[in-house]
């Protein structure tokens, strides 16, 4: 399970205690113990409980795998979790499997983010139109 790798690399390189997040979240020990050793599922209840007392650059990851996580063995390419910065705003969806579309994404893109505008200009100087024939 993706959550309890994550939980595990967290305890391993002691960003967390597992007693801390016991003791800080209202979750029992002895159940954090059994999802860290991958012997209980992670409830809602318990990621609730969690996410309360995760800071927000954890919070993000975690509910984001255990989301992940609820998707049936063999279904994963049925969906795709992605954090909400990720995502397009729904004023934005446009079709960018066309090169076209792709065009204009990244450029609507440019107006909000420095390096897609840096990259557009570095493609646009380099970029050498092919000659026409009359």
């Amino acid at each position: 399970m993706k959550l309890t790798a994550y939980l595990k690399h967290l305890i391993d390189n002691r960003v967390y205690r597992l007693i801390d997040l016991s003791n800080l979240s209202g979750v029992y020990l002895s159940d954090l113990s059994r999802i860290l050793n991958g012997k209980r599922l992670c409830g809602a209840g318990t990621l609730a409980k969690l996410l309360k007392v995760l800071p927000d650059e954890h919070q993000t990851q975690f509910l984001m795998l255990w989301l992940q996580d609820q998707v049936p063995e063999g279904f994963g390419d049925k969906v795709h979790i992605v954090p909400a910065s990720a995502h397009l705003r729904s004023e934005d969806s446009i079709d960018v499997g066309t090169f076209e579309g792709s065009i204009e994404f990244l450029t609507r893109l440019s107006g909000r983010n420095n390096s897609v505008r840096s990259l557009l200009m570095f493609l646009a100087s380099h970029h050498k139109p092919e000659a026409q024939t009359p």
